[in-house]
């Protein structure tokens, strides 16, 4: 039988040995940052949790990552970009969870192409809203102590520091968009229009692959059934691109309170 077949078969592979406390290079921190956001825009396209953001071996270190402090501005450069990529995940980690909790309360048109399903795995261990976003503001900080040194990866702080702006203001808009009656709109908007500007600028060439950050044989230890297959992943640039077009959408939305009745949107939709 196909192994891919039965995730309960007993199957002679290499076991994954990633160590989360690694520090890895700058230039690997941005490439994994581009990698997660790849397979968080093929688990929204509709794949499953187990495909795609759940192969990164950090996701299922939540907790562990949660325990961690912040480093401080007498930290090494490597610490400070550790804990700026420990960010960066819970941030994604909360993005996906307002995103999935949305879906299942069942407030979203066709969603049928969606996979809700989280394979036995849970979004509960992490951080309130305010300690990820004090945790994003030291980030920030500690990125711009690195710009004002006399550093030769100047390029890829700034880089990383772009990725945590976007990442920043994409989660701050979907808890906006997570509001009752669309009362924080116009704020949601504010923020999509930031990501909008700093897609502008952002550079794709720069990131290194980590190897064995992202596991797509993971699915074989979760409790539930998965696809058997991997995803085909397409492209950074085809990912970042797709992102921005759904920026553009969001932003889109946020226009529907400037109208004062359902007709007159009707007909701004049909010209």
């Amino acid at each position: 039988m196909d192994p891919r077949m039965d995730t309960g078969m007993l199957v002679k592979e290499k076991p994954n040995t990633f160590d989360i406390s690694k520090r890895i290079s700058i230039e690997e921190t941005l490439g994994m940052m581009d990698r997660l956001l790849t397979r968080e825009m093929a688990w929204i396209s509709g794949h499953s949790l187990s495909q795609t953001v759940y192969t990164c071996i950090y996701f299922h270190h939540i907790q562990t990552l949660n325990q961690l402090p912040m480093p401080t501005l007498t930290s090494s450069m490597d610490d400070i970009i550790y804990g700026v990529l420990k960010t960066y995940v819970l941030a994604t980690f909360k993005c996906c969870h307002y995103i999935w909790t949305e879906m299942t309360q069942g407030n979203v048109f066709e969603e049928e192409d969606f996979t809700t399903n989280l394979f036995g795995l849970s979004f509960n261990d992490q951080h309130p809203d305010v300690a990820v976003f004090n945790d994003i503001d030291s980030s920030v900080m500690l990125l711009n102590h690195l710009l004002n040194t006399n550093l030769s990866e100047t390029k890829i702080v700034a880089e990383i520091l772009n990725r945590i702006e976007i990442r920043k203001s994409f989660l701050l808009s979907v808890i906006f968009f997570s509001q009752t009656e669309g009362s924080h709109l116009p704020q949601a908007k504010q923020e999509l229009l930031k990501i909008t500007s700093l897609l502008e600028s952002i550079d794709l060439t720069l990131g290194k692959d980590v190897p064995g950050v992202f596991d797509p044989n993971i699915n074989r230890k979760l409790t539930s059934q998965t696809p058997p297959r991997p995803v085909e992943l397409v492209s950074q640039e085809e990912s970042y691109k797709e992102f921005g077009l759904l920026i553009e959408r969001l932003t889109s939305i946020c226009t529907v309170v400037n109208y004062p009745s359902v007709t007159s949107l009707m007909v701004s939709l049909q010209y």
